[in-house]
């Protein structure tokens, strides 16, 4: 079952730029989500990224960060990916790929901060949360 989330707050590591070779040193023995970078704002929704990343890529999480007034992303999404070898042939085939709707800059892949389904849901749950309070 893919997961797909719509929440105003993200899970990054905006500083991090290394490759999913270096997982096991920097996550432990399995970084499965990766931060993808350089999405074209054009792309309003998880469901066109799916379009260009088929499910037989076996990703089970993906999340495109829109802006708060939601007309748009940020430019990022994170994918989970079931094991740590999917992740890595997924960076390795789009990492300085362009997607169809480029925009002039190659994607940018790196290991993101939050690891696993259940704690990207988790994180994302609490983030929506807190931000329901604000107001």
């Amino acid at each position: 079952t893919k997961t797909t989330c719509d929440a105003s707050e993200a899970l990054t590591d905006a500083s991090s730029d290394d490759g999913v070779e270096e997982v096991a040193s920097s996550h432990g023995p399995s970084a499965t989500t990766l931060m993808v970078r350089n999405i074209p704002r054009s792309y309003a929704g998880e469901h066109e990224l799916q379009e260009e990343w088929p499910e037989h890529l076996g990703y089970d999480f993906l999340y495109l960060p829109r802006t708060r007034d939601g007309k748009g992303n940020l430019r990022y999404a994170f994918i989970n990916f079931a094991s740590e070898e999917q992740a890595q042939a997924f960076r390795a085939q789009w990492h300085g790929a362009r997607l169809a709707r480029t925009e002039g800059k190659t994607l940018n892949i790196s290991v993101a901060t939050v690891q696993g389904l259940a704690a990207n849901v988790e994180y994302l749950k609490e983030k929506t949360a807190a931000g329901a309070g604000k107001g």
